[in-house]
């Protein structure tokens, strides 16, 4: 068995947080994404990650993921949920700004990646998203993200 930390990658795009994990000497036991191309991408550079998953992670549980990669818990858990709800780039008409913000249902999709945080029980888990997050609805979603992480210990 590798004594390497073990991390699963969540929203893994192609394979970007998972490339450094490595190079920082963790042992990716999962990447997931819902993205085809960018999950053939992640497979075909990183061919020794057993488990490089294209599913919607609104609809594949935790306990699924357990299963698959036989373990209950794992010490690290990264994630990029999908930014283009936060992104600065949407504020050029008011979009994401103050009182216009408009709905975007993947400003949602850290809520995932906390379900697996709660299921995992990693010792720490690490959550990239962009600068705007900080600012979408005067701080909203950042405060919430920050709030709900804490409610899970």
């Amino acid at each position: 068995m590798d004594s390497k930390p073990a991390f699963i990658d969540l929203f893994c795009g192609c394979g970007g947080f998972t490339l450094g994990m490595e190079r920082a000497g963790f042992r990716c036991l999962a990447a997931v994404d819902f993205y085809a191309e960018a999950v053939d991408t992640l497979q075909r550079n990183l061919t020794h990650i057993k488990y490089v998953l294209e599913r919607d992670l609104t609809q594949f549980r935790p306990v699924e993921l357990a299963a698959m990669i036989g373990v209950n818990s794992v010490d690290v858990i990264v994630g990029g949920p999908p930014c283009q709800g936060f992104s600065t780039a949407r504020q050029v008409d008011g979009a994401n700004h103050g009182e216009r913000l408009t709905q975007d249902l993947r400003q949602h999709l850290y809520q995932e990646l906390l379900k697996y945080v709660d299921y995992f029980k990693p010792k720490v888990f690490v959550m990239e998203n962009v600068l705007g997050i900080k600012t979408a609805a005067g701080g909203e979603y950042f405060v919430r993200v920050q709030s709900e992480a804490r409610a899970l210990g």
